[in-house]
């Protein structure tokens, strides 16, 4: 046999549901596959940006198969320790309906902001005054177009119901820009209200510690991984929700 007994696999992939597929059809029953994703922001690509602290107080996701035993996830427990890491269980649909707006989501806004300034006429002219606004919300549109393509259709179903959550902001913004002086006050108010929120984002993830513990998505599938983490004492309660449908 190609894998010794009781063997533990992970990954470091961001699509938990697709690889837990092709563990079960490609690993034997005696493999305990793991599923992982570190999240880290080293600020760059590649080898030099590596650091001994890249994990530091920072999650790292863990989606147990069930073929995962008790020993099997306290045995990655204790390898995230090691690397100073915090360990972050979820669900494998859970996972991927919350990294869908967190990655999936982002590279479709750049996709859509380069399709519309691209296509204009004064395009000549536009790409010779884009600056560090422009190249920071573009940066989403990098990669092979085949993976970024698959990544949006396994999970298709959620990032559409977020995409429908961010449209519907936009035309809220839209109209509040649209009426002019009147709506002033009230679009003040939504940028203030975003800048607090990024700001409060990047202080917890700084620090390494989030003060609201919840995490809220869309709709996300649940499954039996919940029932089988309890019993490890492991699993974290959060509560799934849609985005609020609100008329514009």
């Amino acid at each position: 046999d190609y894998v010794k007994q009781e063997v533990v696999i992970s990954d470091t992939s961001s699509s938990k549901k697709a690889t837990l597929t092709w563990a079960k059809e490609l690993l034997p029953a005696h493999a305990h596959f793991i599923g992982g994703n570190p999240i880290v922001h080293p600020g760059g690509v590649g080898y030099e940006h590596a650091s001994a602290g890249l994990f530091r107080n920072r999650l790292y996701c863990l989606t147990p198969s069930p073929s995962a035993n008790e020993e099997a996830v306290q045995l990655m427990v204790g390898i995230l320790a090691m690397i100073g890491a915090e360990p972050f269980f979820l669900d494998a649909a859970e996972h991927d309906g919350l990294t869908a707006a967190l990655e999936d989501l982002p590279t479709l806004l750049s996709v859509a902001l380069l399709q519309t300034v691209s296509e204009q006429h004064s395009w000549r002219e536009l790409r010779k005054l884009a600056g560090n606004n422009f190249e920071q919300v573009s940066s989403g549109a990098v990669g092979d177009p085949d993976s970024l393509k698959d990544s949006f259709l396994q999970n298709n179903q959620t990032l559409v119901r977020w995409l429908d959550a961010y449209m519907l902001h936009l035309r809220e913004l839209r109209n509040l820009i649209m009426a002019g002086e009147e709506s002033s006050e009230q679009l003040a108010q939504a940028v203030d209200k975003a800048i607090v929120t990024r700001l409060n984002w990047l202080a917890d993830y700084q620090k390494g510690r989030f003060t609201d513990p919840e995490l809220v998505s869309p709709e996300v599938e649940r499954t039996g991984f919940i029932n089988q983490m309890i019993g490890l004492g492991a699993f974290r309660k959060r509560k799934a929700d849609t985005p609020k449908n609100k008329k514009s």
